[in-house]
């Protein structure tokens, strides 16, 4: 739960306390060690992803690490998070700060530690205290954004674009849910954008599937750095711009950024400015062999499970897994999904009360078939947004389509053989997912 806002003047006065008081505690670890010293960047778009139930937890923290190790000197490093909890990325960034790499942040609200003397409003300070990276982070960075380098968090109770009331959005504070990193080049490899699904904390390692994709890709890295530009602007905004919405391609790469506001006066019941229903509507199911596969931690928009539905109808074969932990699943979407005859829908969670309960933080959506008119696609869209009202209405949000057959194979394995649960499914059932009841 966010506590009270504290004011414009007000909150960046107590930020520059905290950076005070912190700056002569604590210090960097002096036998920090670069994790795989023979790492190499790849130079075409790689996926990657964790599996909690076979132990193989810090895949994509690894991954990050890696690459915020191998970051050339004297380029930058820029980044956008939504939680950070995470010791090892925290203590790579500082290294490479110190070895002269530039780095740029921006978290949101909630990845601050709570309490903090300077920080809190008055009635909060009996608040139960939550573990971050920030102080660790603001003592090596700063706070100055005139700086090479810097922290930076957005207003609380809204993220840096998003600030629309939370009243308007199902009483959701907006906030800066994006999770991606922008490497200016790692080693050889120029212009890397790193995205996940996944929060920088150790219960998303140990306990949620999640996904990542690195692209090396000149256009979309720019994209991605407009994007952040904008974070920054519009925070000072009073309101932020609740309207923004930006879609950006990038060679075989779209980059679709939000929030996105609704054009009139119900933001729950506007199909036509849904980005979702836009990546669905080109969908073409003629003969059958068109598959879609949807891995989503949130899922409570009606109309895209209502579309998936008509594309099932259609012929489309359509396969969803979804987290099946309480808040999760809006009970009408299952109803939905369920009375429209989706007889492979699945959860990644076991029920309340069983252990252990490997959840599913995972958010992609893929598209194999023929799609806007052309045959054999390949498409993977992903990034950190849900499929709920406001992770489109309201937060700051990311997704990013990927046209390459490499990665859509490797979303389409972890898919398969790591959720795969559907009785009678092919490839044969192996993973831990089981059918949603």
């Amino acid at each position: 739960m966010r506590i009270r806002a504290l004011g414009r003047v007000a909150a960046a006065t107590a930020l520059a306390a905290v950076a005070s008081l912190l700056s002569t505690s604590g210090a960097h670890s002096a036998d920090y060690q670069v994790r795989d010293p023979a790492f190499v960047a790849a130079a075409t778009p790689q996926a990657l992803f964790n599996n909690p139930r076979e132990g193989n937890t810090d895949e994509i923290r690894d991954r990050l690490v890696d690459l915020v190790d191998h970051a050339e000197p004297g380029t930058s490093i820029t980044g956008s998070m939504y939680l950070f909890t995470d010791g090892a990325v925290a203590d790579a960034l500082v290294n490479a700060n110190k070895n002269g790499v530039k780095i740029r942040l921006v978290l949101d609200s909630e990845a601050l530690p709570v309490p903090a003397a300077d920080w809190l409003a008055p009635e909060n300070t009996k608040a139960t205290g939550v573990a971050s990276e920030f102080p660790k982070l603001v003592r090596q960075l700063g706070v100055d954004r005139t700086k090479d380098s810097y922290v930076y968090v957005c207003p609380r109770f809204r993220g840096c674009v998003g600030g629309r009331p939370a009243k308007e959005i199902k009483n959701s504070d907006p906030i800066n849910h994006n999770k991606y990193f922008l490497f200016e080049k790692v080693g050889a490899v120029p212009a890397v954008v790193f995205q996940t699904s996944a929060n920088l904390t150790d219960t998303q390692k140990a306990k949620y599937y999640n996904n990542a994709v690195t692209v090396p890709d000149r256009p979309l890295y720019d994209a991605y750095q407009k994007y952040f530009a904008d974070q920054l602007s519009y925070s000072s905004a009073a309101a932020g711009k609740p309207d923004y919405h930006q879609v950006v391609p990038a060679g075989p790469n779209t980059a679709y950024f939000g929030p996105r506001r609704e054009t009139g006066e119900d933001p729950y019941a506007e199909p036509a400015t849904d980005t979702v229903l836009d990546l669905l509507a080109p969908v073409d199911c003629a003969g059958g062999a068109t598959k879609i596969r949807v891995a989503m931690f949130a899922f409570t928009r009606t109309q895209v499970a209502d579309r998936l539905v008509q594309l099932r109808a259609a012929k489309c074969q359509v396969y969803v897994f979804l987290n099946n932990e309480p808040g999760s699943i809006g009970s009408t979407v299952k109803d939905i999904l369920q009375r429209g005859g989706l007889n492979h829908l699945g959860a990644c969670s076991s029920p309340t009360g069983q252990v252990p309960a490997y959840g599913l933080h995972s958010k992609y959506m893929l598209i194999e078939g023929t799609y806007d008119e052309v045959p054999n696609r390949e498409l993977v869209f992903t990034g950190s947004q849900n499929y709920t009202y406001p992770s489109l209405r309201g937060y700051d949000e990311t997704i990013l389509k990927i046209d390459d057959h490499a990665v859509y194979g490797a979303f389409e394995d972890n898919f398969d053989r790591e959720l795969n649960g559907f009785p009678g499914y092919s490839p044969p059932r192996t993973g831990s997912c089981v059918p949603l009841t």
